[in-house]
C-alpha cells in the first residue's frame, strides 16, 4: 500500500478505535506514521488513556534521556524499546519530520509532558494549544470519588469540568511558563499546512463506544465524544478537510476492569469470557502462554467479551471508516503471534483469520486492510 491509500493532500486522516478502546492504536498509528511521514501528527489525549509503541532500536527516531521512568520508556527482555504515551501522539517517535500537535481538548500533567517531550528528536516540532487543560492531583482525588463509572480515576474528567465551567482555578497550558516555548495556535497551523497541500494524521484516544453522547451504555462512558467528527472539531478545521478514516477492531472486545462494588459495563448483550477461555480457543495454552491483559493506565485486568457484529456495525454507521485494522489476531490463533508477513502464518491459522476477516467485513461493510499479529511495529501486515 502507498501513502495515497492513507493520506490525501490538503486533508486530515483520522485513526480511531471502533469499540471501547485497547485495540492497539499506538502500534497502528506509530507504524503508519513511520512508513508515510504525514506533515502533522496530532492528538487530544487525556490522562485517562495510554498508548504503547514497541520498536526495534533501529526503528526508534527519538532520544533516550537519563533517568526517564520505566513507566514511559523501557527496554524489554527481547531487545525492543517499549514507550507508553499519555500526552503525545504515539507516532512522535517513529516520524522524523512530522510536526507534533496537542489539541485544545487534550489534558495532561506538566511533568508527564516534559518527560515524554524529552524522548522526541527535535522537540521544536511540538506545539501545544494554549487551552489544553492541565490535570492536577486534586482532580485525581475528585475522580476517585466517582467510582460508579469504573473509570481510570486519573482526573481528566474533573479537570475538563473546571474548564467547562470557566472556573477561576481552571488550569490551562497557557498558564505555565515551563511550556512557553511549546505554546502555539495548533488550529491555525493545521489550517495553514492543509491549505498548502500538506497531510495530517489525527490519533483519537480511547474508543467510540465510550463516547459521552453517542457511546453504548450510560453512564459507563468517558467525558467527551470519540468520533471522527470530534477529531475535526479538536483539530480546529472545517469538516470539509476530513480525509480518510480508519478504525481498529479486536476479535474479543474489552471493557476496563471493574472497581470494587461497581461494574464497568456490558458489551451489547454478549457473554463475558475468561482469559483462560481465550487462551484455550487461540491455542496459546498449548504454548504455555496466557493472553491475559491489564489496562495501560490503571493496571486492572481487562474484562473480555464475545465479538459483537452489532457493536461494529453501529460504530461504522457513526464514523464510516474507509478501512479497518483487525488487531490481536493471535487471539484467533496463537500460531500467528509475532509474524511479520502473511506467508509466515501457518495455513490453519490463515484460514481462521480469513474467516474472521470475512465476518468483520460483512458486519461493517468495510474492507479489512491490515492485521496486527503482536504489539511491535513489525507486526502489522497490510493486506
Amino acid at each position: 500500500m502507498k501513502k495515497k491509500d492513507f493520506f490525501t493532500p490538503g486533508k486530515m486522516s483520522v485513526f480511531m478505535d471502533l469499540s471501547a478502546g485497547s485495540s492497539g492504536k499506538g502500534m497502528i498509528n506509530s507504524t503508519i506514521a513511520g512508513m508515510f511521514e504525514p506533515s502533522i501528527v496530532m492528538c487530544n489525549n487525556g490522562t485517562n488513556a495510554g498508548h504503547c509503541v514497541e520498536l526495534r532500536p533501529e526503528q526508534y527516531t527519538g532520544r533516550i534521556p537519563e533517568g526517564i521512568s520505566d513507566k514511559i520508556f523501557k527496554k524489554t527482555d527481547h531487545g525492543t524499546y517499549r514507550i507508553t504515551f499519555k500526552v503525545l501522539p504515539a507516532s512522535s517517535v517513529t516520524s522524523e519530520y512530522s510536526r507534533i500537535f496537542i489539541g485544545p481538548d487534550a489534558g495532561f500533567s506538566v511533568n508527564r509532558f516534559l518527560q515524554e517531550a524529552s524522548l522526541v528528536n527535535r522537540p521544536c516540532r511540538i506545539m501545544i494549544h494554549p487551552r489544553a487543560v492541565i490535570v492536577n492531583p486534586e482532580d485525581a482525588d475528585r475522580a476517585a470519588k466517582n467510582k460508579h463509572v469504573s473509570g481510570t480515576m486519573s482526573g481528566f474528567g474533573p479537570a475538563q469540568c473546571r474548564k467547562l465551567m470557566r472556573d477561576q482555578d481552571a488550569d490551562i497550558a497557557d498558564n505555565h511558563p515551563e511550556l512557553f516555548h511549546f505554546i502555539g495556535d495548533t488550529s491555525f497551523a493545521t489550517q495553514t499546512e492543509l491549505a498548502a497541500g500538506g497531510t495530517a494524521m489525527f490519533e483519537l484516544p480511547q474508543g467510540f463506544d465510550l463516547s459521552l453522547s453517542h457511546g453504548y451504555e450510560w453512564p459507563k462512558l468517558t467525558s467527551r465524544d470519540i468520533t471522527a467528527a470530534a477529531a475535526m472539531n479538536s483539530a480546529g478545521i472545517s469538516p470539509r478537510r476530513i480525509g480518510k478514516i480508519f478504525g481498529n477492531v479486536r476479535p474479543y472486545p474489552i471493557r476496563v476492569g471493574n472497581v470494587e462494588g461497581e461494574s464497568s459495563g456490558t458489551c451489547f448483550g454478549m457473554p463475558e469470557l475468561t482469559w483462560e477461555e481465550i487462551d484455550r480457543r487461540s491455542g496459546a495454552d498449548k504454548f504455555g502462554v496466557t493472553l491475559k491483559e491489564t489496562t495501560t493506565v490503571t493496571g486492572r485486568t481487562r474484562r473480555v467479551f464475545e465479538f459483537s457484529e452489532e457493536q461494529i456495525a453501529r460504530a461504522c454507521r457513526y464514523n464510516e471508516p474507509d478501512g479497518i485494522f483487525l488487531t490481536f489476531v493471535s487471539q484467533i490463533d496463537y500460531q500467528s503471534y509475532g509474524k511479520t508477513s502473511w506467508g509466515q502464518i501457518p495455513e490453519e491459522a490463515q484460514r481462521k483469520i480469513r474467516n474472521f476477516v470475512s465476518r468483520v467485513q460483512k458486519c461493517s461493510g468495510t474492507k479489512v486492510i491490515g492485521i496486527a499479529t503482536g504489539p511491535a511495529c513489525d507486526h502489522l501486515i497490510l493486506l
